[in-house]
């Protein structure tokens, strides 16, 4: 094969790298953007080093994220020949109110696919995660509605993006923004709809080290003394500093740490802390 039949592949294959690589680090930083607000605080004093750091962790969160996404989108696909039915009952009753009132029936529907052999794959997928989603309404129920809604939110999109609109055929321009907009909506289901998003961010920013659930933080005299007068009692004292157990909301980007501890968040010097973690 000469060089000149590859080089159209390539090009197209480097196009599409740098586009997933550009796409995968907006999601990510809009994610992150996001974490910071619900903890309340936006990283200062940010190096470069750090900046390399945070790309990767956006990145990082990113695929974590798209996982959680593409999980819900397979559950709302295996879902849709209940929201199908659900809809026709629906539509049957309006309609039968609308005849009573002599105003003309709607006939309009959102287009579920049938699922044929040609989605087993995703399917099955679906049906996995709806299992983990009904043994998750024994362990927390908020948790359960908030991602079994988020899946039937999906299924909705799913078939949205299969139903030509009311007025008729869009022109391709068009269609493509409609289209482009179903996708984003897709990927902000989960933080807007599920009760279990600040899992889903806590978890995210576990994984890539930002956050840490439980740990054994040594804090410097001056901030024990702030915290003791906010009776926030720590778990060994010291001669200068005190330990307290805390969860590290924010850490590793930046010149602070962010930890939380009782009923306190602060916002300390990285270089005045010292925080260990039991090793599993």
């Amino acid at each position: 094969m000469k060089f000149e039949e590859l080089e159209k592949p390539l090009n197209v294959t480097a196009v599409i790298t740098k586009l997933c690589l550009q796409v995968g680090i907006a999601i990510g930083v809009l994610i992150v953007v996001v974490y910071c607000g619900v903890i309340g605080y936006y990283p200062t004093g940010v190096t470069l080093g750090d900046g390399f750091l945070f790309i990767a962790a956006c990145l990082a969160f990113s695929f974590s994220y798209s996982l959680v996404v593409i999980a819900l989108f397979s559950a709302g696909i295996t879902l849709t020949p209940i929201i199908r039915l659900l809809q026709s009952v629906c539509l049957y009753v309006y309609n039968r109110a609308r005849r009573f009132a002599d105003k003309e029936i709607v006939s309009y529907r959102i287009n579920f696919p049938e699922l044929g052999g040609d989605k087993f794959g995703i399917v099955f997928f679906g049906l996995v995660i709806l299992s983990f989603i009904l043994y998750m309404f024994l362990k927390n129920i908020e948790v359960a509605y908030g991602l079994l809604f988020s899946s039937i939110v999906m299924g909705f999109i799913y078939g949205l993006w299969n139903t030509d609109p009311k007025a008729g055929k869009l022109d391709g321009k068009t269609d493509k923004k409609v289209k482009a907009s179903l996708v984003l909506v897709a990927f902000l289901v989960p933080l807007i709809v599920s009760k279990s998003q600040g899992n889903i961010l806590n978890q995210a920013m576990t994984l890539i080290g930002i956050r840490t659930q439980s740990a054994e933080v040594f804090v410097s005299e001056k901030y024990t003394k702030f915290l003791k007068a906010n009776d926030v009692k720590s778990a060994k004292a010291l001669d200068k500093g005190a330990i307290y157990s805390a969860t590290v909301l924010f850490n590793g980007i930046g010149t602070n740490t962010v930890i939380e501890t009782g009923e306190m968040t602060l916002i300390i010097p990285s270089k005045e802390i010292i925080i260990g973690m039991e090793k599993r």
